[in-house]
């Protein structure tokens, strides 16, 4: 399986083979031979600026927006219409792209030539040079086929978005009532802020690749009429569910974690782009027969969970070779100390924890104030800590191997992702599963969402939420904002 390591874990680098002198001059002529200098594709969405078309440079307008990205040897992109996807390798400075699949979406010019072209020329690369702001894609002979612009590391951030369709709750996307000018920014720093058209809107926001969690929200009091006022009430739990985005030009989408859009920001309300789920034609061109558009409001279905093997007695870790974990934009946060197990953590400062209790303080986090029972002594399993947004539980009372297999049981849980993790350069696993009955504290169906970091002879440290819903899914953000900040290491 995929690992993941935090910000402030390291990795071990491969085993160094020794080889002749001869051998590593070959390899080196190999890898730098031929157009292009190479650099690093992984971790940047690429916007399209230009493509060559029979022999022809042509300068895309940014009407009709179209880029790529490239993770761990698979592509995916937007071609002016519709989504592409494959695979691709690299070896210095050579790049190979397999046949693309695409979705079936039909569009007329502009976007149908603009794509046409661009996945003609994704068919014959050959060679590249990446630099942190720039990507110019040739074929094998150095001819420049794609050139291509790094797209900002927030794309919501910028001027306010004009919200130019909402789903009312009814499946309906609805445009702005006449007049009232709906919008919505996203600052750098965290803060989102705008109007529903009658009433001003504050809160707080995190980003976590193409994840998105709004919290917080507080409007002003203003009385609204009552078209206004149940405009205002579906934004407002628009972004309070939403938990993805896309941005392309000057358009985007807010969405809930079965793909629904909820919000439309800039341009004008059009279907949405198309999901992963339509069907893909393995072809460096556009489909000549179309499928019709998805409905803005149709939802799509979510995944089922992926039922766990029964768990051995002592898992053996995964495979740790990984990527760096996405840090969530940057945001103010606060830090506390669990004194007696040498923990920090880190945490959103608009998030609480609860004073007064030694046994809680630190350990139980929310968007909210936290009210807890009174404990003495923090408990040693960390279902039996309220979940207000998050919780953090350093214990000696199990293992690493015993809480992993305990996190596996198929008997409680049916577990839909199990990963490989490195939180503070510490070896974890992080788990997402679902509770199959009640465990007399939550019930079944309750979702979890876990890092469980081994500490040694120090024991284990849980970093968790649980619950249903979009509220879950924005907390995850959180938990992983924890474990990608918080210092774990004995």
């Amino acid at each position: 399986m995929d690992g993941i390591t935090t910000p402030r874990g390291r990795r071990r680098g491969a085993a160094i083979v020794a080889v002749g002198l001869a051998a590593v001059l070959v390899a080196i002529g190999a890898c730098s031979s031929g157009p292009g200098q190479g650099g690093t594709i992984d971790g940047t969405r690429w916007l399209l600026r230009s493509f060559v078309s029979n022999g022809t440079t042509v300068q895309v307008d940014p009407a009709v927006p179209a880029d790529v990205a490239f993770d761990k040897g698979a592509i995916t992109g937007f071609s002016g219409c519709n989504t592409f996807s494959g695979s691709y390798t690299t070896n210095g400075s050579r790049l190979t792209i397999s046949p693309l699949a695409t979705t079936l979406m039909a569009c007329a010019s502009p976007a149908s030539d603009v794509e046409a072209g661009y996945l003609a020329a994704l068919g014959h690369t050959g060679a590249y040079t990446a630099t942190a702001t720039e990507l110019t894609i040739m074929d094998t002979n150095g001819t420049v086929l794609l050139t291509y612009d790094a797209a900002p590391a927030n794309p919501l951030a910028g001027p306010a978005w004009p919200i130019t369709g909402y789903e009312d709750g009814t499946g309906t996307v609805r445009e702005p009532v006449e007049g009232s000018s709906p919008t919505v920014s996203f600052v750098e720093g965290g803060q989102v802020q705008g109007s529903t058209g009658c009433n001003d809107f504050t809160g707080s926001y995190l980003l976590r690749g193409d994840n998105v969690a709004i919290t917080g929200l507080a409007t002003t009091k203003k009385a609204c009429d009552p078209d206004l006022a149940a405009q205002e009430t579906a934004i407002i739990q628009g972004l309070t569910d939403a938990s993805a985005f896309t941005v392309r030009g000057d358009a985007g989408t807010l969405r809930d974690r079965s793909g629904r859009t909820l919000i439309f920001l800039g341009g004008v309300p059009a279907s949405p782009e198309p999901s992963a789920s339509t069907s893909a034609a393995p072809s460096p061109s556009p489909s000549p027969s179309p499928s019709p558009s998805p409905s803005p409001s149709a939802a799509v279905a979510s995944p089922s969970p992926v039922p766990s093997s029964p768990p051995p007695p002592s898992p053996s870790p995964l495979p740790s070779a990984s990527p760096v974990l996405p840090s969530p934009t940057a945001v103010a946060t606060a830090s506390c100390e669990i004194a007696d197990a040498g923990v920090t953590v880190v945490y959103p400062a608009d998030w609480t924890t609860p004073t007064g209790s030694d046994a809680l303080t630190c350990r139980v986090f929310g968007p909210q104030a936290v009210v807890t029972p009174p404990i003495a002594t923090p408990p040693t399993d960390p279902a039996q800590l309220p979940t207000a947004g998050a919780v953090v539980l350093p214990t000696t009372a199990v293992s690493f191997q015993t809480a992993v297999a305990l996190a596996l049981d198929p008997a409680r849980w049916e577990v839909s992702s199990r990963v490989a993790a490195t939180v503070d350069g510490l070896p974890a696993e992080r788990i997402e599963a679902t509770l199959t009955s009640s465990d007399g504290i939550r019930p079944a169906g309750t979702m979890r969402y876990v890092y469980i970091v081994d500490r040694g002879a120090s024991g284990v440290v849980y970093i968790e939420t649980r619950g249903t819903g979009d509220s879950f899914a924005a907390n995850t953000i959180v938990v992983d904002l924890i474990a990608a900040e918080s210092t774990l290491a004995p």
